[in-house]
């Protein structure tokens, strides 16, 4: 039993021992473990963890450029300090400091790579291509690659400066090309030049008939490895083969077969093979079209009409359109078709007098059409005319449905208006006075008819002074018409004065204009009137205002004492008329508003003020003075004047008369309207008691 328990006790001491031995032991935990350094020298330290205060320890190193700058030995826990030096290399570096069984581990980064450089830059390599090679200048590792497959390269990555290699392809294609080798940052191009292919296609130009069918073309080259391929753009060429094989692409020489369809259709077609890059044109026969129209023609007489044709195809579907050649053929009904028709027409009537020729053409077939030329005589309106001996201006009616030219052959008649017309008119003629006491007659001829005019000799004495009502005119506007107060008027005739013409006069005092000038005086129921101008043939003179309160007057011309025979003239209040340049018509005797000459040079501002100037405004208040030449008191017209500029009213400022220039001359003010249209040639009409001056007349605004 005692033996017992002292063996259980050896046991126990012996277990107590040993765990004191077991505590004992020294280890090390080491915070951090690791660390990354930079590739420049850096300096760091960790902590040191013992498992018991005197354990003793040391730090060392296992690499010269990782040095322990303090820690290197001591006990217990504790602290080492490191320092890493700067790592010149390209690569990645590892160290380590022990401190008893621990490791503290360092990695150091490596300097950066510089860039890949490679020498030369590119290549160009003949068609048959062969082997090349790039330095490479680089410390570091690098991969290459290629972007085409003709292009073979020796390896795709290296470390460190050498060479690369690689193998170019035959190039077969027919054209040049590019490829790329990518090393780092580098593109190394590679340009391969293409076979020199020259290709002859023969025939370029084939002819096919309607009925279609097989046809071909040959392609020769210069080198048996030149590709070539053919594009259709036509869906009736078929069954593309080259050298009997079904493709549209080959090499080297070959023969292009290929089928054409029938053309059903009228009109030919075209189409275009590419054969090897040379156009080779084909051209189709149309299923042909032939026209006829019945009849091939017709004539109509001079009156208008109206007709058909019948038109035939030589097949159903051809296409045709009728075309008139002239603007007096219309073509009324069936003007196209695609196969047999009719086309009607309607004929003008021909107004001239030659017959004339026309046609239909059906695409290119004519239908011919003739007219006759106008046959229908004209007639008169009067048949013939009688004139006085003074002459005249005389006018007849011209009925006709044809065109028609007038002439005569008597000196003593002149056509005055136009001579020729389309269809009906008014031709206008003067006859001279007869100053024998013979009777004469003369003829205008109209398309063949005879219009005769017979005119009276002088049949008493004095009646050499010659003139008749119609010859009494506006002074203004060359018309015949009533007389009014105070009015500038002509007379035209023969025998009314001397031979030289003479001028106004005045009296002494200047202030009037004489009534008797080169032995001629005119008189209105024996009432003499002022004279501005005479000659044998004209007479100018100034109505007297006594005539205010009439209706009608008898104008005697006295000649050196002898008298014409007294010619009747009616008498208005009023008979206005605008002075004009020339001819009683077109621009007027007008001033612009700064007292220039209007006209399409000068033309008159919108808005501004036109001086026209007038004769036949009727008595004046204060009354009239016949001769009178105006002074700075004016006289205005009893009767209300209003104006139109363009057809739009326009305002009258004034209207009386003009200082320095002779009573029966009004001066009329006018402020151009706004809206009033512009031009060289703008109407302008002057109202005087509801009597209007004649059309015609007109002033240029801007």
């Amino acid at each position: 039993m005692i033996r017992s328990i002292l063996l259980f006790s050896l046991i126990v001491f012996s277990q107590i021992v040993l765990a004191g031995s077991a505590r004992a032991q020294c280890s090390f935990m080491l915070n951090p473990a690791s660390a990354d350094a930079p590739s420049g020298t850096s300096t760091g330290s960790f902590a040191i963890v013992a498992t018991r205060s005197d354990c003793p320890r040391s730090a060392t190193s296992n690499t010269n450029w990782l040095t322990v700058t303090f820690g290197q030995t001591g006990t217990g826990n504790g602290t080492v300090g490191y320092r890493v030096d700067s790592n010149t290399t390209y690569a990645v570096r590892s160290g380590a400091i022990t401190v008893g069984g621990a490791v503290f581990n360092v990695s150091q980064a490596a300097l950066p790579c510089p860039p890949v450089g490679i020498s030369p830059l590119g290549q160009s390599v003949q068609p048959a291509g062969g082997s090349f090679s790039i330095t490479i200048t680089s410390p570091c590792g690098w991969t290459a690659s290629s972007n085409v497959g003709w292009i073979s390269l020796s390896a795709n990555s290296g470390t460190g400066s050498g060479s690369l290699s690689y193998t170019v392809a035959p190039n077969n294609s027919g054209a040049a090309r590019s490829g790329n080798i990518q090393i780092g940052t580098n593109t190394y191009s590679v340009t391969q030049l293409s076979i020199d292919c020259t290709f002859v296609v023969a025939p370029l130009s084939i002819s096919v008939g309607v009925a279609g069918g097989q046809k071909q073309t040959g392609v020769q080259v210069n080198n048996g490895a030149c590709p070539w391929s053919v594009q259709n753009n036509a869906s009736w060429i078929t069954n593309l083969a080259i050298n009997g094989t079904r493709t549209t692409s080959s090499s080297g020489n070959g023969t292009l077969t290929f089928d054409v369809a029938a053309n059903s259709a009228a009109q030919p077609r075209t189409a275009t093979l590419t054969v090897a890059g040379q156009a080779v044109t084909i051209t189709q026969a149309g299923n042909v079209c032939s026209f006829e129209v019945n009849p091939a023609s017709i004539n109509f007489p001079y009156s208008p009409g109206k007709g058909t044709f019948g038109v035939t195809t030589s097949l159903s579907n051809c296409p045709w359109t009728a075309t008139s050649t002239t603007n007096w053929i219309t073509v009324t009904s069936g003007a196209s078709g695609s196969a047999a028709g009719t086309v009607g027409y309607s004929v003008e009537n021909n107004l001239q007098l030659l017959p004339r020729n026309g046609a239909i053409t059906v695409n290119t077939v004519p239908f011919n059409i003739t007219q006759d030329a106008c046959s229908s005589a004209p007639s008169f309106s009067p048949q013939s005319q009688a004139v006085p001996s003074v002459g005249g201006n005389f006018s007849v009616v011209v009925t006709s449905l044809c065109a028609w030219t007038a002439s005569t052959t008597a000196p003593w008649i002149v056509l005055t208006g136009a001579n020729a017309s389309l269809g009906s008119g008014s031709l206008a003629y003067a006859v001279a006075a007869n100053n024998t006491a013979s009777t004469r007659s003369g003829v205008v001829q109209v398309n063949g008819q005879a219009f005769t005019i017979t005119q009276s000799g002088i049949t008493s004495p004095g009646s050499g002074i010659l003139f008749n009502a119609e010859s009494v005119v506006n002074g203004a506007s060359f018309l015949s018409g009533p007389l009014s107060p105070g009015e500038l008027f002509s007379i035209f005739g023969s025998g009314l004065g001397p031979a030289q013409a003479v001028t106004l006069e005045t009296t002494p005092d200047g202030r009037f204009i004489t009534t008797s000038l080169g032995g001629t005086r005119v008189l209105f129921d024996g009432v003499a009137a002022p004279l501005t101008y005479v000659s044998a043939t004209q007479v100018n003179a100034i109505v007297p205002f006594e005539l205010t309160s009439t209706t009608g007057t008898r104008v005697v011309v006295e000649v050196q004492g002898a008298a014409s025979n007294p010619v009747a003239e009616s008498v208005a209040p009023t008979s206005p008329a605008i002075f004009a340049v020339t001819g009683g018509k077109g621009q007027g005797a007008v001033l612009n508003q700064d007292s220039s000459p209007n006209s399409a040079s000068n033309p008159a501002a919108p808005g501004s003020v036109l001086q026209v100037f007038a004769t036949g405004f009727g008595q004046t208040g204060p009354a009239g003075v016949d001769g009178e030449i105006a002074g700075a008191d004016p006289s205005f017209p009893i009767l209300k004047v209003t104006a139109t500029v363009g057809g739009i009213d326009a305002a009258v400022q004034y209207a009386g008369t003009a200082e320095g220039l002779l009573a029966g001359v009004t001066q009329v003010n006018v402020a151009i309207p706004a809206g009033v249209q512009h031009g060289d040639a703008v109407p302008l009409m002057l109202s005087v008691g509801g009597s209007a001056s004649p059309t015609g007349t007109t002033v240029a605004i801007r």
